[in-house]
């Protein structure tokens, strides 16, 4: 009598169900990490473009621009505006003539949500600071993806991650 050497269709099928499954949660947890990841790389560049903005004010940043230029207008700040629609952002001087373009502007995915817990933040030239009240800093924070990253600004211009940050 010979003998069938190979599987049979039955033990194909189980490890097919099997790998079917395997890769459905391996799917969903890749999901959910490209998601984190996203989050955290909106975070990095909000932390960068904080400091920037807070090296730009030091460093008493005056543009170019018809609002900062002439002997009587002076640098005043470097302003983060959030806009209403919580979706995007931007940094730019104020100068006793007004405020000048943009320093900086992102828009941020329509999944992503922008907070901050003041209309405005400025950071101030030379002795540094922000419009913060001292012993009240400002809260800012990117939610998305079900989870959440923060920045923490003090009224000393102090800018570190806030680990406690909840979404509104």
């Amino acid at each position: 009598m010979p003998q069938n050497k190979g599987y049979t269709i039955v033990e194909i099928l189980v490890v097919i169900a099997i790998s079917v499954i395997v890769v459905t949660f391996s799917y969903a947890n890749i999901r959910d990490f490209q998601a984190r990841q996203k989050l955290t790389s909106i975070a990095r560049q909000l932390d960068s473009d904080l400091n920037y903005a807070q090296e730009a004010a030091l460093a008493g940043y005056k543009p170019d621009d018809p609002h900062c230029t002439g002997t009587n207008s002076t640098f005043e700040s470097i302003r983060l505006r959030v806009d209403s629609d919580a979706k995007t952002y931007r940094f730019f001087p104020r100068c006793s003539g007004g405020d000048a373009d943009d320093l900086i502007f992102r828009s941020l995915p329509s999944d992503v949500t922008l907070y901050i817990s003041r209309n405005n933040l400025d950071f101030y030239p030379l002795v540094g600071g922000t419009s913060a009240p001292a012993g009240n800093p400002v809260s800012i924070g990117v939610c998305g993806f079900g989870d959440a990253k923060g920045f923490t600004v003090t009224s000393t211009g102090e800018v570190s991650q806030n680990s406690t940050f909840a979404c509104p």
